[in-house]
């Protein structure tokens, strides 16, 4: 049957994504330049798996070797020479070459990567002050792009922020209603708890759950110690009582009209 007849028949389901995952993952590891991008692509867009860190860490180097092989062929536009004998009018690249990338766009999107979603990892901002170096060089070769070569060049340049593994606690007046407030988790921390908040219909109702676990242990606790709060005598208002009188202070025709 001609490919033309063929392939419109063929199509996948979610039971597959995994196994196109694995054989381009395979591919990659035997080179092909056009798995480095194809397997990079499909992870960093998060389309046949979740965006997890394990997976961007594997887009980031995929990116990382496509771009420097790219670099080193000198001509990452021309088609991939055959590496094994294959009998697919796509030759041994099976369409993979429509990732997109440039060699200069691959080391920027990795430095991103490294920079944002990767930043826990040991060493990430230095690592990605690398790539955004090696994404300006990468530029400079084509006068196109001397815009862009000055965004990376600008970008390398960078001072590393302070670092800060607490959570960050900040009043939000445009995404949050009212007084609304909005607590940012990062690294390991921000993992933790959206892995928690899962089994829950809303992040909300996660934090809900957790306070009343607090309050439940603080309770526990207090009943232990034979220290429970006893709540306090409320003052009597002194409009709801009258105070006695005193005899002295009443006056002698009072007491002649009681007799």
């Amino acid at each position: 049957m001609d490919h033309s007849d063929f392939l419109p028949q063929v199509c996948s389901t979610d039971a597959e994504r995994w196994l196109c995952l694995a054989l381009l993952r395979m591919a990659s590891n035997l080179g092909i330049l056009a798995a480095h991008g194809a397997l990079a692509r499909l992870l960093v867009d998060g389309v046949y798996s979740e965006r997890s860190e394990e997976s961007l860490l594997l887009a980031a180097s995929c990116l990382e070797k496509f771009a420097l092989e790219s670099a080193e062929a000198g001509e990452s536009d021309m088609k991939e020479p055959l590496k094994h004998e294959v009998c697919c009018k796509h030759g041994c690249v099976f369409g993979w070459d429509s990732h997109g990338w440039q060699p200069h766009s691959a080391f920027a999107r990795a430095a991103e990567l490294y920079e944002n979603e990767l930043r826990s990892q040991p060493g990430s901002w230095a690592k990605s002050r690398e790539l955004w170096s090696s994404a300006a060089e990468c530029a400079l070769e084509d006068p196109k792009l001397a815009k862009q070569a000055m965004r990376y060049t600008e970008k390398a340049e960078l001072e590393e922020p302070e670092a800060d593994n607490a959570p960050v606690v900040a009043e939000d007046t445009q995404h949050a209603a009212g007084d609304g407030l909005v607590i940012c988790l990062q690294g390991d921390l921000r993992e933790r708890f959206q892995q928690f908040a899962a089994a829950f219909a809303s992040p909300e109702h996660a934090v809900e759950h957790l306070l009343q676990l607090f309050e439940q242990a603080v309770a526990k606790e207090a009943f232990a110690d034979g220290a429970m709060p006893v709540p306090e005598a409320k003052e009597e208002c002194a409009t709801d009582v009258a105070a006695p009188l005193k005899e002295a202070e009443v006056d002698e025709d009072v007491w002649a009209l009681l007799g």
